[in-house]
């Protein structure tokens, strides 16, 4: 299976899914994962998150 890396903003690449390994609870935190959360929709990623849970 090939391997592509992408230099450039996470919350700008077309992609299926992004994998975040910021904390186990998935909770929001900062940097990286505060642009995924600003950049999906807080409140939309969050209820996501809850559904999943830990």
């Amino acid at each position: 299976m090939p391997f592509l890396m992408i230099r450039n903003d996470i919350t700008k690449v077309t992609a299926d899914a992004i994998v975040n390994p910021a904390n186990r609870n998935l909770l929001q935190g900062s940097g990286t994962s505060r642009a995924i959360y600003q950049a999906a929709g807080e409140q939309e990623l969050t209820a996501a998150c809850e559904a999943i849970g830990h």
